[in-house]
Parts: C-alpha cells; structure tokens; sequence
C-alpha cells in the first residue's frame, strides 16, 4: 500500500501538485481574493478556468506516459475523466458548501473545454516526440 502510494506520488507529483493549487483557487473563499480583480475583460474568469484545467490535463497526460502500463488506454481515459469530474466537483463544493461562491455551469464548461484542448495538444506534442 505505501509502495503504490509513494509510486503514485513519484509520477504523479506534478499533477497533484497542480490538483492541489485548483482545488484552493476553488475552495477558498471570495475574502481570500480582496483586492484582485478579474474585471481586466469580460471572459478573464473563465479563460482562468481554461488554462487552469488545460494545464491540469497536459500534467496528467505527460505523467501517465512514463507508466508501463498493458493498460493505457485506461489510463488515457483516466486523464480525460478525473479533470472533468474534479472540475465538476469543485463548481458542486463551491455551490453547496463555500459562502460568498456559486458554482458555475459556464464555469464547468470552460474547465471541460481546458482538459479536453490540454489533452488533446499533450497527445499532439507526444505522437510528434515519437
């Protein structure tokens, strides 16, 4: 078990990393933002959720890649799925449970658009490295 976990964590760190940092951005309440504004145009809030998940998905598609997995296409799909789930979950834990935040269904959207556009261009750069 804490082989599996510390192997988890060796290849993956990155994304848990970046997992980690989405979920506070997410889950942090709007006092933690005082004096930032993403007024700077109309879409800032959900180009930040793109690029947050597009990110999410390119770590988690390069990580997996190191695994020499009889699986990869599982695990491919896993790198599709976990980001859109998380993301949802986040819009559902910010509605149900963080004062001051509503979950967004644009918001989700925007973060379905990133992995999607992430794992996609993570794939393009692979096949071209091959």
């Amino acid at each position: 078990m804490i082989t599996s976990a510390l192997h988890i964590l060796r290849n993956y760190w990155k994304s848990i990393l970046a997992g980690i940092c989405i979920a506070y951005l997410s889950l942090a309440p709007p006092s933690g933002f005082k004096g930032f504004s993403l007024s700077a145009f109309a879409a800032a809030d959900k180009l930040i959720h793109f690029s947050m998940y597009f990110i999410l998905s390119m770590l988690l598609t390069f990580d997996s890649q190191r695994l020499e997995s009889t699986r990869k296409r599982h695990i491919q799909m896993l790198c599709l799925l976990f980001p859109i789930l998380f993301g949802a979950l986040m819009e559902v834990f910010q509605d149900c449970f963080i004062p001051g935040r509503k979950g967004d269904f644009l918001d989700l959207l925007a973060n379905t658009v990133g992995v999607l556009t992430g794992y996609l261009f993570a794939a393009w750069i692979l096949k071209k490295k091959q």
